[in-house]
């Protein structure tokens, strides 16, 4: 009796195991293109650069940012000849830039720590950066093309306190 049972029970397993086998139509390149297709394709559209005709430096930064206060704000310019970031205060004055923070990621008490160099990324690392929670701050992004023509964009950027769980 239980050999009879045992034997139904693996004729059925065989069954559903070849049921299951022969209604899979899909493979592994199947399914990832079923996958990729939920994602819209890339813009062939090219974005004008410093030096062309149709390139509005207006549109380098986003005229405001709101950036946590554990976080770190970064941002990349356009490609150009050479990129100039400056940091100030609502009322123009220059914000001090830390002489050995590498990168942005200093951890100098005194100034901000942030990257100025010629650099195409801006990264200020907002724990150590002894700016103020609620103060608005301007970020300046002077960059030129190999002809000599200056562009600049301005973004204004507050940092507001927030509390994250690890």
């Amino acid at each position: 009796m239980k050999k009879g049972l045992l034997q139904k029970f693996k004729i059925i397993i065989v069954l559903a195991l070849g049921f299951f086998a022969i209604s899979c139509k899909q493979n592994v390149t199947t399914m990832l293109d079923a996958y990729n297709g939920l994602f819209e394709g890339v813009s062939d559209v090219i974005l004008p650069v410093p030096g062309d005709p149709d390139f509005d430096p207006d549109t380098m930064l986003n005229k405001y940012y709101a950036i946590p206060n554990y976080t770190t704000f970064n941002e990349c310019a356009p490609p150009a000849y050479t990129w100039t970031w400056t940091l100030y205060e609502r009322d123009g004055t220059t914000v001090p830039r830390s002489p050995n923070a590498p990168f942005g990621y200093g951890r100098t008490a005194a100034r901000v720590n942030y990257d100025s160099r010629n650099t195409q990324m801006f990264s200020l690392y907002i724990p150590t950066s002894n700016l103020k929670i609620g103060v608005t701050y301007e970020l300046e992004l002077r960059v030129s093309d190999k002809q000599g023509n200056v562009y600049t964009d301005v973004a204004e950027f507050v940092i507001f306190e927030s509390s994250y769980i690890n």
